[in-house]
């Protein structure tokens, strides 16, 4: 989403800020921001960078390699829905 206010009341997506900072608050060693219009790519990888969070907007054929890793004693755990 360009912003939360454009999303319905019963929320189904986060805008990028709040992606963001789900990725922040998660502590993992680097996120994905996935399922956005294409044209904005340019404008969320910005926003990500600017951020200072380890997080980019994945792109089309883009790979991947996930490793586990334990999570951290302090960590936050995030659930949605």
């Amino acid at each position: 989403l360009e912003s939360s206010r454009t999303d319905y009341v019963k929320r189904g997506h986060l805008c990028t800020e709040e992606a963001i900072d789900h990725v922040r608050r998660s502590g993992v060693p680097q996120g994905l921001l996935v399922h956005y219009h294409s044209e904005r790519r340019e404008i969320i990888a910005e926003m990500c960078k600017a951020s200072g969070v380890p997080v980019l907007p994945a792109t089309p054929g883009m790979v991947v390699e996930v490793a586990s890793v334990r999570p951290a004693a302090d960590q936050e755990i995030v659930r949605t829905g």
